[in-house]
């Protein structure tokens, strides 16, 4: 079974941001880029875990992340969006 990409759900521009974020933040290409489909529940919210139904559906919305291997102690996170970034300690 091939897997096929539907070419006009991705947002090449977002990609091409985030990238260009991440090399700006950190002088370098990222090493990795995820994608993941915005969703919204149609019916029912907070019930799949109470034996209730849910009817989750992607929309054309997309959270794009790009990171990269690093020997530091902390996590940084950096928004194409938003100007600043947040650095998280490492949890052990």
């Amino acid at each position: 079974m091939t897997n096929k990409v539907n070419q006009s759900l991705i947002d090449t521009a977002l990609i091409e941001r985030v990238q260009q974020t991440f090399a700006s933040s950190y002088g370098h290409a990222p090493t990795h880029l995820v994608q993941a489909p915005g969703r919204v529940n149609l019916i029912g919210e907070h019930t799949d875990y109470n034996d209730g139904f849910v009817l989750p559906c992607a929309i054309n919305y997309q959270t794009i992340v790009s990171a990269m291997d690093t020997v530091r102690s902390f996590k940084a996170v950096v928004a194409a969006s938003v100007v600043d970034a947040e650095l998280f300690p490492e949890i052990s």
